[in-house]
């Protein structure tokens, strides 16, 4: 079973300021490139029409955190 996917209310600003939806965000986690940042945190990183998204996550037990979403940046994908 998939882990749900939750969204601090910062990640959401940040989504929707840079033209991005709760959607992209996830498939982007799905689908992109993971580089480890510590014991529960990580970026997932993709390319797309909206150009390179990255997600701060952290993947806890039960589910995974949007900390923080940026456009490009990162060094994979």
């Amino acid at each position: 079973m998939e882990k749900p996917i939750r969204f601090t209310k910062h990640a959401v600003i940040r989504l929707i300021s840079l033209g991005f939806t709760e959607n992209y965000v996830v498939k982007a986690i799905k689908e992109g490139k993971r580089a480890g940042e510590g014991r529960i945190k990580f970026k997932a990183v993709q390319k797309g029409k909206n150009g390179r998204i990255v997600a701060t996550c952290a993947d806890y037990p039960d589910h995974i955190l949007v900390i923080t979403v940026s456009k490009g940046g990162g060094s994979s994908g």
